[in-house]
């Protein structure tokens, strides 16, 4: 195998893994638009501080586990949150 089939193979899988990781995103917003519902409906606030700490540490436990940076999974996972905050507040 050459240099280039090796590196077309890895990114192939890249690939895979990243239109996995796009679906499953797609299915928390999906989730989160649910849960902006209720919320709604019951006059809460949107924002709920101790639910995303509790994210955040359950994020920087599992990838301290998987042998991952618990600073940078927690700084995605904040983008993903924000992301998912801004759909339950969307009036749909």
């Amino acid at each position: 195998m050459t240099y280039a089939n090796e590196l077309e193979a890895l990114r192939k899988e890249i690939d895979r893994i990243d239109e996995q990781i796009i679906r499953l995103l797609s299915e928390r917003i999906k989730v989160s638009i649910e849960v902006g519902i209720i919320k709604r409906k019951y006059n809460k606030p949107i924002l709920d501080s101790n639910r995303e700490t509790e994210v955040y540490k359950r994020i920087r436990e599992r990838a301290e586990q998987l042998n991952i940076d618990p600073e940078e999974s927690e700084s995605i996972f904040k983008g993903i949150v924000k992301m998912c905050r801004s759909a339950q507040g969307k009036e749909f």
